[in-house]
């Protein structure tokens, strides 16, 4: 069970950091 909530909180994490760098390109798109 463990594993499985690793696994999930790994995800959150690069979802967050996805979401955060693909908002950094569209203001600096938008900047431009």
């Amino acid at each position: 069970m463990e594993i499985v909530k690793d696994s999930s909180l790994i995800q959150n994490e690069i979802e967050r950091f996805v979401n955060k760098d693909v908002y950094i390109h569209l203001e600096t798109t938008n900047g431009a």
